[in-house]
């Protein structure tokens, strides 16, 4: 029996090894797509969590939904997609959607931040008139009681 399956081998063991080789390359090649595709999700609800955070924090800051509201509409449309159907290792198509929609709500954010942005130096700069202003105004009757107080 054991020098049956040892001639067995000796005859079959280069099939036997590219079969088991093959067979561990497709696996592995499946592995690495569904770590890509894994993380190419991860990747865009990370994203989508902080689009999700940056709204809520304009909210906060006084921005008037009226000004981002096409930021929302494009977040909206984005999110609402779905993911093509497929699975490892024909996920390609799965994968570039995940990366573009993480860039796209990447852009979303950044639009957002930068509105945020604006609102705040405007309203640092109505704050800082609003100061210079009072200032002067308290200044003025200082030295009309003193002009007056003098003569």
């Amino acid at each position: 029996m054991l020098a049956a399956t040892l001639r067995f081998l000796r005859r079959n063991g280069l099939r036997i090894g590219v079969i088991t080789g093959t067979f561990f390359l497709v696996a592995g090649f499946i592995f690495v797509q569904q770590a890509r595709e894994a993380f190419a999700e991860q990747g865009y609800q990370s994203q989508r969590s902080q689009v999700m955070a940056a709204q809520a924090r304009a909210n906060q800051l006084g921005l008037e939904a009226a000004e981002f509201s096409d930021l929302q509409r494009q977040e909206l449309t984005t999110s609402s997609v779905a993911p093509p159907a497929g699975s490892a290792p024909f996920n390609e198509a799965r994968i570039a959607f995940f990366a573009r929609a993480a860039t796209e709500e990447a852009q979303i954010k950044e639009q957002l931040q930068t509105r945020m942005d604006k609102l705040l130096t405007e309203t640092h700069d109505t704050a800082q008139s609003a100061v210079t202003q009072l200032s002067a105004g308290l200044v003025r009757p200082g030295r009309m009681g003193s002009t007056t107080s003098c003569s």
